[in-house]
């Protein structure tokens, strides 16, 4: 009797075995393409960590050469402003109100 069972469950147990079968040829597919993505997202975000990395230096860069251009003007403001006063202490003062005016 118990042969018997064992007999009458072959032919569903061998359906349950191809099942698993084909369920893990589907499984291993899907870990496949999951693979592939995560390699892209991967690659994608190594690209964008490159590219920061990059603007954050070109943004460094340029902020050392606005420093050296600010640096400049305020020596030529200075050199301006001697060269004004050098320059106008030559000058009589000028002391002119609306009232010296003569009308035409």
């Amino acid at each position: 009797p118990e042969a018997l069972i064992v007999i009458n469950l072959i032919p569903s147990l061998a359906d349950i075995l191809f099942e698993t079968v084909r369920e893990n040829k589907a499984f291993r597919l899907q870990n496949t393409e999951l693979l592939t993505a995560l390699d892209a997202v991967r690659a994608t975000s190594e690209r964008a960590e490159r590219e920061l990395l990059e603007v954050r230096n070109v943004t460094h860069a340029l902020s050392r050469e606005y420093d050296l251009v600010v640096d400049e003007n305020v020596q030529l403001s200075i050199k301006l402003a001697a060269y004004c006063n050098e320059l106008l202490g030559h000058l009589p003062p000028l002391d002119l109100h609306m009232e010296d005016i003569q009308p035409f």
